[in-house]
C-alpha cells in the first residue's frame, strides 16, 4: 500500500474546520506523536486515514471485500444491513421508497443508524422509539436517503436487568491473532432508549460464565440439601 505522505495528511486535516480547531488547540494531543509514528517508533490503533471503517455504510461490504481481496469465505457473516437509497439506471443515487414504507409500517421490527453516527448518535431502536420521533426520523431519511441504513432488530443478552453488546477483545497482528479468554459487554438498563452505549449511562462489564454442574453432581448436591 505504501506510505502515507504525512506533509499531504496534515495539509488536508488542516483544510477541515472540525480537525483545524483540534491542531490549533495546544493543550490536546501529544507533541510528536504523529512523528513518532511515522518512524515506527510507535504504534497507534486509529492512524489517520481509517476513519471510514467506522462508517456505517462501510459494513454493508465488508464480506464482499474479504471475499474479493482475501480470495476466502467470511468466518462469521454480517447481519443484513441494507441503505434507504438506491441506484437509477443513469447512476444517480435516490430514495428507495418501497424499502422506506416497509420499514415504516413495521418500525418496532427494525433498528435505523445514520451512517456516519459516532457514539449512539442517530441510532433509533423500533420498540423503543415514539410516534414523534418516527416522523422526525423518516423526513430526514426523505431528505437525505445516502445517509440512513437499517438493519433487523435482534433482542440482546440479558444481565441483571440490563442488556448487554457482548464483545471478545482481540489484538490482530498480521500472522498473530490474540483473542481474550475473558468476554466483555457494554452494558445498560433495560429501561433505557436501546443503545448500547457508554454515552447512554452504560458501562463496561466483564461476563463470567458459570458452567453447569453435571446430572450426577446435581442429584447428589440435591440429597445433601434434603
Amino acid at each position: 500500500m505504501g506510505k502515507i505522505d504525512y506533509e499531504i495528511l496534515e495539509k488536508l486535516l488542516q483544510e477541515d474546520y472540525y480537525f483545524k480547531k483540534v491542531l490549533d488547540n495546544k493543550k490536546l494531543g501529544i507533541p510528536g506523536i504523529m512523528k513518532s509514528f511515522s518512524l515506527g517508533n510507535i504504534g497507534l490503533t486509529n492512524t489517520p486515514g481509517l476513519e471510514f471503517v467506522g462508517d456505517k455504510e462501510f459494513y454493508i461490504y465488508v464480506e464482499n471485500l474479504i471475499k474479493f481481496y482475501l480470495k476466502e469465505e467470511p468466518v462469521l457473516n454480517n447481519m443484513k444491513t441494507e441503505s434507504f437509497s438506491k441506484i437509477d439506471r443513469s447512476g444517480n443515487s435516490l430514495l428507495d421508497q418501497r424499502k422506506l414504507d416497509h420499514v415504516f409500517d413495521n418500525f418496532e421490527k427494525y433498528v435505523v443508524k445514520g451512517v456516519d453516527g459516532r457514539g449512539g448518535d442517530a441510532v433509533w431502536v423500533g420498540p423503543k422509539t415514539d410516534e414523534t420521533t418516527k416522523r422526525q426520523v423518516r423526513l430526514m431519511i426523505e431528505e437525505n436517503p445516502q445517509r440512513y441504513i437499517f438493519q433487523e432488530y435482534k433482542t440482546l443478552s440479558t444481565i441483571n436487568g440490563n442488556i448487554g453488546d457482548l464483545r471478545m477483545i482481540s489484538d490482530v497482528h498480521v500472522d498473530k491473532i490474540n483473542v481474550a479468554n475473558v468476554p466483555w459487554a457494554r452494558v445498560v438498563s433495560e429501561s433505557g432508549d436501546g443503545k448500547v452505549n457508554i454515552s447512554s449511562n452504560g458501562f463496561e462489564a466483564t461476563v463470567l460464565v458459570r458452567r453447569k454442574p453435571a446430572p450426577m453432581c446435581t442429584d447428589i448436591i440435591s440429597q445433601i440439601m434434603k
